[in-house]
């Protein structure tokens, strides 16, 4: 259940922010910007930031993958040593 919860969390935080901070325009050389918030200003058939050949959306979910499941990991290694309701208030 902690994997589970992990996952769906950080999947949510990648659509609604974390995607538009990681690959937005550059903010100083720091942080992308906002302007995918919520995945907004993106059309279905725009490609993709780092190719000409693949869709945004399915290069966003394919990223998502790798957000989620560095999360569930660090899950997988607090599970029986760790309260349920306090790995959720992490």
């Amino acid at each position: 259940m902690m994997v589970f919860v992990a996952f769906s969390v950080v999947s949510l935080i990648w659509i609604i922010y974390g995607y538009s901070l990681s690959f937005g325009s550059d903010v100083g050389g720091v942080i992308g910007s906002l302007e995918y918030l919520l995945l907004s200003n993106i059309k279905l058939t725009d490609p993709a930031p780092s190719s000409d050949n693949l869709y945004h959306y399915l290069f966003i979910f394919f990223q998502m993958t790798f957000a989620a499941i560095t999360v569930a990991l660090m899950a997988g290694a607090f599970i029986e040593r760790m309260k349920f309701s306090a790995w959720i208030l992490l």
